[in-house]
């Protein structure tokens, strides 16, 4: 007989349950922690790519030391002094560091010296920051040579550029291997949701900013999971200020306190479009994790399709088309962009109905602003209301102004009214006279007289100046 104390084989409990929905489905494809991971894989170089990256860097900083004095320290900046890097990414930034009692003439001239003749017979060029550096296509990899000062606290600096080598120092001393990777992870997202990068074009976050919000957060699934209800995000890491208010002092959309520099918000080129950009995108993500989050399909402009969006919404299309001034692209597109809200205010202000506007360049030969009207075509008169009746200095005064140009004028409710003529009726000649007289409205001196030969295209003529990719985005948006 059996025993009476062995035990019976476990069997599993069938139980009558409901239907699933979808959404409540335990999918590990679509767990973030595991999308993390095989993200990770695929944008952390590898160990091949590493070695050949360090091959090709270590001859040019060999060739380095051996022009420049040994007084002048040579070192690697940037991400890939930190182990933050992208997978493909060969870009270098190697600054070449001098005493103080060098002069900031000496760093511009015997810097520049020595740099070019350790990149030849490689091609470069002059870039300019603060003050000027260079920049070289060394094989496959894009390398700058920035001559700064040597320092060892931002009280120090001679100029902005200096900080560097304190921000590479920061980031060794303080992050882990593990939260490189996740750092890796966020620039990966950043570019998905078009948030990368502090240069003017973008208005994001740059590396070093990425950096820190990882050093803060501690993972990048802290992170998003933060930002998802952020508002007005406020990071001191150091907490060089003790908690205490920091609106007044910064008042960009984002403040992130500079941990080696108190008097610095690294967020401050993050404009409130961007920011937006990666909350909503953080947002999304939560909701619904998944590669595609990170590697977005690359937005090709079907014109077919442009044509029948441009058709069916019946709005008017109207861009203005000019010559790309000699600029760097720094300067250049807050320049466009501040023309398109110029020109935008004026529409709004000429009774228009802007639905959106938007600039954009090839940085070489060409530069269009681009704007999408609701109401186009106006009336040729306009209604102008006038002060209340009880102001009666006002009203004499209002009645000077409209009496000789008025067709009319009268008295509704408590105010005065006047019927003039309309100067523009057509939004696309109030865009061609600012174009004529740019100088009058704001736009930058740097680009007036290109403005000023511009011509206009509208409607469907816009696919064939401006590249397809870019009207798609203006018409139809990015996945979000």
């Amino acid at each position: 007989m059996p025993s009476k104390n062995r035990k019976k084989k476990a069997h599993p409990v069938r139980v009558a349950r409901a239907a699933k929905k979808k959404e409540d489905i335990y999918l590990p494809e679509h767990d973030l922690a595991a999308v993390c991971e095989r993200v990770i894989d695929k944008v952390r170089p590898d160990e091949r790519e590493v070695w050949k990256e360090r091959q090709g860097i270590e001859k040019l900083l060999l060739k380095m030391r051996a022009l420049i004095p040994r007084e002048i320290e040579i070192e690697l900046a940037g991400s890939m002094a930190k182990g933050t890097n992208l997978r493909g990414t060969m870009e270098f930034d190697i600054f070449m560091l001098f005493p103080t009692h060098y002069s900031l003439k000496d760093l511009e001239v015997l810097g520049l010296e020595w740099a070019k003749k350790s990149v030849e017979p490689h091609k470069w060029h002059i870039g300019y920051a603060e003050h000027p550096y260079l920049n070289a296509k060394v094989g496959n990899a894009d390398v700058d040579i920035v001559p700064s000062f040597k320092i060892m606290a931002a009280e120090e600096m001679q100029s902005s550029v200096d900080r560097s080598q304190l921000h590479t120092r920061y980031i060794l001393q303080n992050m882990s291997d593990r939260q490189k990777d996740e750092v890796r992870l966020l620039k990966q997202f950043m570019k998905s949701v078009g948030a990368y990068g502090a240069e003017l074009r973008i208005e994001g976050f740059s590396g070093y900013l990425c950096e820190l919000l990882i050093l803060h957060y501690g993972s990048f699934k802290n992170l998003v999971e933060t930002a998802a209800t952020w508002q007005r995000p406020v990071i001191d890491i150091e907490r060089h200020y003790g908690g205490q208010e920091l609106g007044p002092k910064f008042p960009e959309p984002m403040i992130v306190v500079d941990p080696v520099d108190r008097r610095r918000n690294v967020a401050a080129a993050v404009s409130r479009t961007t920011l937006s950009k990666f909350i909503v995108g953080a947002q999304s993500l939560l909701k619904n994790p998944s590669e595609e989050k990170f590697f977005p399909k690359k937005i090709v402009g079907e014109k077919e399709r442009l044509k029948h969006a441009i058709s069916g919404r019946e709005t008017e299309l109207v861009g203005l088309i000019f010559s790309a001034p000699k600029a760097v692209p720094d300067v250049l597109w807050p320049q466009l962009r501040r023309a398109a809200n110029c020109i935008s205010k004026q529409l709004t202000m000429n009774g228009f109905s802007l639905i959106s506007s938007e600039f954009w360049s090839d940085e070489k030969k060409k530069c269009a602003l681009l704007f999408e009207l609701e109401v186009h075509l106006l009336p040729s008169v306009v209604k102008v209301n006038g002060p209340e009746v009880h102001f009666d200095r006002q009203v004499e005064n209002f009645m000077e102004a409209h009496k000789a140009s008025a067709r009319k004028i009268w008295v509704e409710d408590a105010r005065i009214v006047a019927l003039e003529g309309r100067k523009f009726r057509d939004a696309a000649g109030l865009i061609r006279h600012i174009a004529r007289n740019p100088e009058n409205y704001g736009i930058s001196r740097n680009l007036q007289q290109y403005v000023r030969r511009g011509r206009l295209a509208r409607g469907e003529a816009l696919l064939s100046v401006i590249p397809l990719e870019v009207m798609h985005r203006f018409l139809l948006g990015e996945e979000l």
